[in-house]
């Protein structure tokens, strides 16, 4: 059996929205693994001036 511990600031939430908060981001982490890989993009630095 393995036991997590989740720290966070988010003190108006609940438990519940917590633990399902923290079980979505594999959802960016994969979005950003498929942006980054597949699509093979890379930073750009853009001038702020003309």
């Amino acid at each position: 059996m393995a036991i997590y511990a989740i720290v966070t600031s988010e003190l108006e939430m609940s438990d519940i929205e917590i633990i399902d908060t923290y079980r979505g981001l594999w959802e960016i982490e994969e979005t950003f693994k498929v942006t980054k890989a597949t699509l093979e993009t890379r930073p750009i630095c853009v001038p702020t001036y003309f």
